[in-house]
């Protein structure tokens, strides 16, 4: 059988006996003569070169580079603020990670320390790149682009993290072709698992309800 893609159920066949041979088995696999590689969780196939794995639906967020992430600000430090993505570990945004208002490019000032609670402060919601990912679980953001940054009216809702599979594209703007003009929504599926339906960063107000 082909190699299966998206969410795998135990006993799903993941890869035939040929392929097999030649896998690495990782968590969430079972080696099953003459049937080949199955899993044994509920949860999304990954294969990274010849490892082959199962992410389990309830496991924590893992970060790779290059993820989108959907987070909460929870505290606001000297030149960073913490957010909760969901990770084993709370992510860092560090203020010369921002960008500034009109894409200034610039050292930041202890002025922009001061101001830090006028960009970003306990409790908004922000759409961020992961820019740095280390082994025990820790990330560093950017929300450095259009698409990045804090979101306006709009709600939040967490899944569990293994059924989102990463993509190309995880953020749907209300532009995107077939929307409606009046009252429509943007959307931004991040790889943590926190879904965004609302107002973009880079986009005018729906004028949706909160």
């Amino acid at each position: 059988p082909a190699p299966v893609a998206g969410v795998v159920c135990p006993g799903d066949v993941l890869l035939g006996a040929d392929e097999a041979a030649s896998a690495l088995r990782g968590h969430g696999t079972l080696s099953d003569a003459g049937a080949g590689l199955r899993s044994t969780v509920v949860g999304s196939c990954a294969r990274t070169n010849n490892l082959v794995c199962v992410v389990p639906q309830r496991a924590r967020y893992v970060p790779q580079v290059g993820d989108v992430c959907v987070g909460r600000v929870v505290s606001v430090g000297r030149g960073v603020w913490t957010l909760d993505v969901r990770s084993r570990l709370a992510a860092t945004l560090a203020l010369s990670a921002v960008e500034l208002p009109g894409a200034a490019q610039r050292l930041r000032t202890a002025n922009d320390e001061l101001r830090m609670r006028d960009d970003l402060r306990e409790g908004d919601v922000v759409v961020a790149e992961v820019q740095a990912a280390t082994h025990d679980g820790g990330l560093q953001l950017h929300t450095r682009g259009q698409r990045y940054g804090s979101v306006g009216v709009g709600v939040m809702v967490d899944v569990p993290a293994g059924l989102v599979l990463r993509a190309k594209r995880h953020v749907a703007p209300a532009s995107a072709e077939g929307a409606s003009a009046r009252g429509a929504a943007g959307l931004v599926v991040g790889t943590n698992g926190s879904v965004w339906c609302g107002d973009l960063p880079g986009e005018p107000p729906s004028g949706a309800a909160g």
